[in-house]
C-alpha cells in the first residue's frame, strides 16, 4: 500500500511524496535517498519513515540541524498523526490531507470467535482489549466503556459508535454509544444489506458509492462496519473511521468486539421484549374488563332511554351513543395493538377524509370528556384541505395527539391544528421534550419526562406511530423544554 506525506518549504513550494510503507530514508537532495527534500539544512542521511498497523512513523537518525516537534528536538521515534507536523531544517514534514474519492471494500467477515482467533497473533494489546470489553460487558453502563477500549486497542479508530438498526423513521441513524454525526449512513446501509462485516479502504470503491455525500464529506481514508446479529437478524451495527487505513487485524479485533456486544446486546433485548409481551397481555386484560362494565351500562341506559318520550331522547341519546361508539372504537384500538404485537400488517381502507371537519369533531369529543383541562385550552383549527386515509384510524391518530397536547398543557395555552402540504401539525404551549427524550418516544411501553404531570401507560404514541406506517406515513416531534411541541404527520 502506498502513503503519502507531504513536505514544505517556505520559499520553495510544497511537494508530496509517496513511500511503500517499508523504513525508506529522507535525505538532502543530491543524496540518493529514496526521499530526496530540496532544502540545504536537510542532511544526507536525515530521518527514516515507515508504517505498521498503528500508522506512520517518523525517526531522526542523528542529524545536525535535527527534527523538531512541537519547539522539542527529537531523540526517539515518533507517530504522525493527521495534525502533526515536523520540522526538518526549514521544510515542514506532514501526512498529506486529501478527501478521498472513493473508498473499496477489501475484507468480508461475520462478528465472532473466528474473528477473535485472527485477532490475537502476537498482538498482546488485542488480547487485553478483548479480556476488558468482556469484564466490562457485565457493567450497568458498558456501552461508553466498551467504545474507550476499542479504541485503546485501536487507535486509528476515530469515534468508534454503536448504531441501532433499522434506522429511525426518517431514515437518520439511532446513535446508541459514541458521536452522533461519526457514522456514514451509506457505509452502513450497505454492510446490513449485504449482512457482512466490512473492511473499507480509500480510493477503490464502486463508482455507484464513491460520491455518496456521507463518505466524500467526511475525509476518511479506511473504516470498518460489523453488523450486530440475533438469530440472523440484524438488530445494531458497530463501526468506526478513520484518517489511515485499518490493518487487517484491526479489522479482525473488530469482528471479535461486535461478536461480544452482540451477545450482550441481545440478551437484553430479548428480556424488554418478554417483558413488553407480558406488559402487553396484561394491559389488553385489564383494558377488556374495564370496558366491559361502562359498555353494558350505556346498552341499558340506551334502552330505558327509548322508552321514554321522544322530544326528551335526542340529546341523551346521541350523547350515549356517541360515548359507546367511542369505547367500541377503543376495543378495536386493543385488538389493534394485539395485531401489531403479533407481527400482522394492520389492514387499511383509505377514503377521501374532510381534515378540517375530523379536527372539529375530535376537538369536540375532547372538550366534552375532558371539559376541566379544556377550560384553559384555546383550540385553532386551521387544518384544510382533503385527506386520503383509513377514517377510523385516522380519528384515532388526531384523538391520541390532541389528548397528549392537553395532558401535558398543565397551565392551559393554546393548541394550533395546521396544514403544511401533505403534513398536518399539532403544536402546543406545553411542558416540552429533551432531545433525548424525544428519541424515545414513539417506542411502546416508554414514558418520558415528569411522570406526575399526566398519567397513562406508554402505548398512545407508539399506536399512534403504528396508525400513520400502516398508511405509508411517518411522524415525528420537534420541541424544546419550557416551550411546547409540535407533534407532525404526513400521509402519503
Amino acid at each position: 500500500m502506498a502513503y503519502q506525506i507531504s513536505l514544505i518549504h517556505p520559499r520553495l513550494g510544497e511537494t508530496t511524496c509517496e513511500f511503500n510503507g517499508q523504513r525508506t530514508l529522507l535525505g538532502r537532495t543530491g543524496s540518493g535517498a529514496p526521499i530526496e527534500v530540496a532544502d540545504p539544512r536537510v542532511s544526507s542521511r536525515h530521518g527514516e519513515i515507515w508504517a505498521d498497523a498503528q500508522g506512520i512513523w517518523y525517526e531522526d537518525l542523528g542529524s545536525s540541524n535535527g527534527s523538531w516537534l512541537n519547539g522539542a528536538r527529537l531523540d526517539s521515534p515518533v507517530k504522525l498523526g493527521a495534525e502533526t507536523q515536523l520540522t526538518l531544517g526549514e521544510t515542514r514534514l506532514a501526512i498529506a490531507r486529501q478527501l478521498p474519492d472513493n473508498l473499496m471494500l477489501s475484507l468480508l467477515g461475520r462478528s465472532g470467535s473466528h474473528g477473535l482467533t485472527m485477532a490475537l497473533g502476537d498482538q498482546s494489546k488485542y488480547l487485553e482489549a478483548i479480556y476488558a470489553l468482556t469484564e466490562g460487558l457485565f457493567a450497568q453502563d458498558f456501552l461508553p466503556e466498551l467504545l474507550k477500549r476499542v479504541q485503546v486497542a485501536v487507535p486509528l479508530a476515530y469515534h468508534p459508535a454503536v448504531l441501532a438498526w433499522p434506522p429511525g423513521a426518517d431514515g437518520s441513524l439511532v446513535y446508541l454509544g459514541g458521536r452522533p454525526g461519526s457514522a456514514s449512513s451509506t457505509l452502513a446501509h450497505f454492510a446490513a444489506e449485504q449482512g457482512k462485516a466490512m473492511l473499507f479502504t480509500a480510493k477503490e470503491l464502486p463508482a455507484e458509492m464513491a460520491n455518496a455525500d456521507s463518505i466524500r464529506l467526511t475525509g476518511i481514508k479506511g473504516a470498518i462496519y460489523v453488523p450486530l446479529e440475533h438469530d440472523e437478524e440484524i438488530f445494531g451495527m458497530l463501526c468506526a473511521g478513520s484518517m489511515l487505513p485499518f490493518s487487517e487485524l484491526d479489522f479482525q479485533f473488530f469482528c471479535a468486539a461486535a461478536g461480544l456486544l452482540a451477545a450482550r446486546l441481545s440478551s437484553e433485548r430479548l428480556r424488554q421484549q418478554a417483558a413488553q409481551r407480558e406488559a402487553l397481555a396484561n394491559f389488553l386484560q385489564i383494558a377488556s374488563h374495564d370496558l366491559k362494565n361502562p359498555l353494558q351500562a350505556i346498552e341499558n341506559c340506551v334502552r330505558i332511554l327509548e322508552r321514554l318520550p321522544k322530544e326528551k331522547q335526542a340529546p341523551v341519546l346521541e350523547l350515549l351513543l356517541g360515548a359507546s361508539g367511542r369505547a367500541k372504537e377503543l376495543i378495536i384500538n386493543y385488538l389493534d395493538l394485539a395485531t401489531i404485537e403479533g407481527g400482522k400488517p394492520l389492514e387499511i381502507h383509505p377514503e377521501r377524509l374532510d381534515l378540517a371537519a375530523l379536527v372539529d369533531e375530535e376537538i369536540c369529543f375532547l372538550s366534552a370528556a375532558q371539559r376541566e383541562d379544556m377550560q384553559k385550552i384555546t383550540v385553532r383549527n386551521e387544518a384544510q384541505g382533503v385527506i386520503l386515509g383509513d377514517e377510523r384510524k385516522i380519528r384515532q391518530v388526531l384523538a391520541n395527539l390532541f389528548s397528549n397536547a392537553v395532558k401535558y398543557s398543565p397551565d392551559g395555552g393554546e393548541i394550533r391544528v395546521y396544514r403544511e402540504g401533505n403534513q398536518i401539525c399539532i403544536t402546543d404551549q406545553g411542558v416540552g421534550i429533551s432531545p433525548e427524550n424525544q428519541q424515545k418516544l414513539f417506542s411502546a411501553f416508554e414514558r418520558v419526562g415528569d411522570r406526575s404531570i399526566a398519567s397513562g401507560t406508554g402505548l398512545g404514541l407508539w399506536l399512534t406511530a403504528a396508525l400513520v406506517h400502516a398508511h405509508g406515513g411517518q411522524i415525528g416531534v420537534s420541541s424544546e423544554l419550557g416551550k411546547g411541541s409540535t407533534f407532525w404527520f404526513r400521509l402519503p
